[in-house]
């Protein structure tokens, strides 16, 4: 099963000022309004904390993306022999980026 299309947006929640609404852009209950996905509650970080989700989930692709990206050019450089010879594997930066995309369920 996949997430729920992207983008999502943040909207305070109808009811109450300490909470806000995750919701898709693309989705709407039958009477016009957006579904909510979620709704953070946490007080005084509530809009900040949601915020945050947003931002995160809807550059997600695009970051993992460039990420595979980078890590295929840069052990492509290593192993071409043009900045000299050494293991791809053993190297740090490869290695980040391997945790990296590892941790976003793409390795």
């Amino acid at each position: 099963m996949s997430h729920t299309k992207l983008p999502w947006a943040l909207r305070p929640a109808w009811n109450d000022d300490t909470e806000f609404e995750i919701y898709p852009l693309e989705r709407k209950f039958d009477f016009g309004e957006p579904a909510e996905i979620a709704v953070v509650r946490i007080y005084d970080e509530s809009e900040a904390n949601a915020e945050f989700i947003v931002k995160a989930v809807n550059a997600h692709d695009e970051l993992v993306a460039a990420l595979v990206e980078m890590e295929r050019f840069y052990v492509e450089l290593i192993t071409s022999g043009d900045c000299g010879f050494w293991n791809p594997d053993d190297d740090q930066h490869v290695i980040m980026m391997r945790a990296a995309l590892a941790k976003a369920g793409v390795l």
